[in-house]
C-alpha cells in the first residue's frame, strides 16, 4: 500500500486595490506555486479564484479554502 505524503500548504495575506477599494487577498500556495486566491469583499462574502478564474462566491474563509483544495484535487 502506498503511503500518502504530507503536503505543506502556505497562506499569504496581502491587499490590493479593486474598483477603487482596498481589499484583503489570501493566496493559497503549495510549495512555490499559487493554487488559488480568495478576495475578501465583506465580512461574509468571499470570491474564490482558481487559475485566475472566479469559481465561487462563499460566505466563509474556511469554505473558500476548502473550495480551492477541492478544485486542486480535481485537476491533479
Amino acid at each position: 500500500m502506498k503511503k500518502n505524503k504530507d503536503i505543506e500548504v502556505l497562506i499569504e495575506e496581502s491587499s490590493k486595490n479593486k474598483n477603487g477599494e482596498t481589499i484583503t487577498v489570501h493566496e493559497m500556495k503549495i510549495g512555490k506555486k499559487t493554487i488559488g486566491t480568495v478576495e475578501v469583499l465583506s465580512a461574509n462574502k468571499f470570491e474564490v479564484y482558481y487559475d485566475n478564474e472566479l469559481i465561487s462566491t462563499v460566505k466563509g474563509l474556511d469554505e473558500a479554502f476548502e473550495e480551492i483544495i477541492r478544485q486542486w484535487n480535481l485537476f491533479q
